[in-house]
């Protein structure tokens, strides 16, 4: 056998069916052995057998196997022009494979050609072109690649394509889809920002400048708004905030903020009661007493804890047993000053500072009105009262 080693590196070895070598002539002249016919024959056709497994260079012998390269390249051939020749780089990087060009048919009904032609669609499979026209949006817009047939092309939403989703002069690539017949797109809907999401669910998304009527949002991230959300669509329609601001209608659809108020100013409507704003309240704190024991000719110190002097102070008796035409709870509002009589004299004096509302009571019972028929009581019992003192600063 003229061929020895195994592949990829097998050697061919000269023989005349004695000798091998280099030497195969040399050795037998020394062996004193002659060139017979026969040692020529063998040597002559291991050489033939060679060459007829060689690779032919006009291709009339081919290869009964693959072929490892030890990592070199083919150079110089041919750009591929069937679907199976082996193709050059540069066909491949310049998609001169899976690119039509600019293509024919009408706008949407759109026809393109690959070369090499393709038999059939695959799954998966990528075929661009360059739009001859805009979209219309009358119907559904189809390709048609080597005349194999027209399937639908559908926008990235999965809808067909409206009017200008595909613009004359633009390069498209699409994808068919085995599963549903259909040419899967990347086009977006036209320019997006003119698009109307109506009654879609819009999951995870980033969408720039839509219009979305009736649509259900969930986990979006809204980057940016090119003007404040109105009040008709849910939002304020207002661009900034200061801390402490409150937005309130101005109107049957627009709203408005009003700066925050300063320390101990009250919120209120407008004297033209359209609007609220702030005002300064004369009183920021209070004071109640628990419900004291009147004692005639006893006194009251009680501390208020309001820190100043308060500006309004009253006191009432509140009844606890009923009296007088007045129930259990009742109150009544008793007026600082005296009232003298034969025996004594009637009523409280109230004098507060800036620690206690101090009082200090007559003699004498404080006298008050019959509730219901106005008659004076010249001597409520004061174990049936209490006194309640209130101050304001």
């Amino acid at each position: 056998m003229p061929l020895q080693g195994t592949s990829p590196n097998k050697n061919f070895i000269r023989t005349d069916g004695v000798r091998t070598g280099t030497t195969v002539w040399q050795q037998a002249k020394a062996a004193s052995i002659g060139n017979t016919a026969a040692a020529a024959d063998t040597h002559d056709q291991d050489i033939a057998n060679v060459l007829s497994t060689a690779w032919q260079t006009d291709g009339s012998n081919q290869p009964s196997a693959d072929l490892p390269m030890n990592s070199k390249k083919f150079t110089g051939h041919a750009a591929a022009t069937a679907r199976t020749h082996l193709p050059l780089a540069s066909q491949v990087q310049d998609s001169a494979f899976n690119f039509g060009g600019l293509a024919t048919g009408t706008a949407n009904s759109i026809i393109t050609s690959l070369t090499p032609a393709i038999t059939a669609y695959a799954d998966g499979m990528v075929v661009g072109f360059r739009a001859s026209a805009n979209t219309t949006g009358v119907g559904a817009t189809v390709l048609n690649v080597n005349s194999i047939g027209a399937k639908p092309i559908l926008r990235v939403d999965g809808q067909k394509m409206a009017a200008s989703d595909m613009a004359a002069g633009r390069v498209y690539y699409v994808t068919y889809n085995s599963t549903s017949n259909v040419w899967n797109s990347t086009v977006v809907p036209n320019a997006l920002n003119s698009y109307v999401f109506t009654g879609k669910t819009i999951t995870g998304g980033t969408f720039s400048g839509p219009t979305i009527n009736n649509a259900t949002i969930a986990n979006a991230t809204i980057s940016s708004l090119a003007a404040p959300l109105g009040v008709a669509y849910g939002g304020l329609g207002l661009s900034s905030y200061t801390a402490g601001d409150i937005v309130y209608a101005s109107g049957a659809t627009t709203l408005a903020k009003l700066a925050k108020g300063t320390a101990a100013q009250a919120l209120l409507m407008n004297a033209g009661a359209t609007a609220p704003s702030w005002a300064t309240v004369p009183f920021t704190k209070s004071f109640e007493s628990a419900q004291q024991t009147y004692t005639l000719s006893g006194a009251l110190t009680l501390a208020h804890g309001l820190g100043v002097q308060p500006k309004l102070y009253m006191v009432v008796l509140v009844c606890t047993t009923a009296q007088s035409g007045y129930s259990i709870n009742d109150e009544v509002l008793i007026n600082p000053g005296t009232n003298q009589s034969g025996s004594g004299d009637h009523g409280l004096s109230v004098f507060p500072d800036a620690t206690n509302i101090n009082i200090r009571f007559g003699q004498e019972t404080i006298c008050i009105f019959h509730k219901t028929t106005g008659a004076i009581q010249t001597a409520i019992t004061p174990a049936s009262w209490k006194l309640v003192a209130r101050a304001w600063a």
